[in-house]
């Protein structure tokens, strides 16, 4: 919402006046890929308990989650960035990155 009313306000065409800046939001949830080492996380601590020769427990192992690896919601921002850039205000939006229903799976 604050990027929103920023982007309504800052760079509003009602004006006539344009100076070329789309902006617009995305963010991606679930995201699985390197450099993620936060505690409580389901990659990550499994990997760490088989670093250390110790069972994997999985809190909610019936809980399904939307996997995608990070170069998934990556190639949406590159995507998005190319729109915005081509097309303009039609894609400056706030946008959520998720893969398909059906690409649904449990953490089982």
């Amino acid at each position: 919402m604050i990027t929103s009313a920023y982007r309504n306000y800052s760079f509003s065409k009602a004006d006539g006046f344009s100076n070329g800046v789309e902006v617009a939001t995305a963010r991606a949830g679930n995201v699985v890929g390197g450099g993620d080492w936060a505690e409580d996380r389901l990659v990550p601590d499994m990997m760490t308990a088989l670093m250390k020769d110790r069972p994997i427990i999985l809190r909610y192992p019936e809980a399904v989650r939307h996997w995608k690896h990070v170069l998934e919601p990556l190639d949406g921002y590159l995507s998005l960035a190319e729109k915005l850039w081509e097309e303009g205000p039609k894609f400056g939006e706030g946008l959520n990155f998720g893969p398909r229903r059906e690409d649904a799976r449990p953490v089982s």
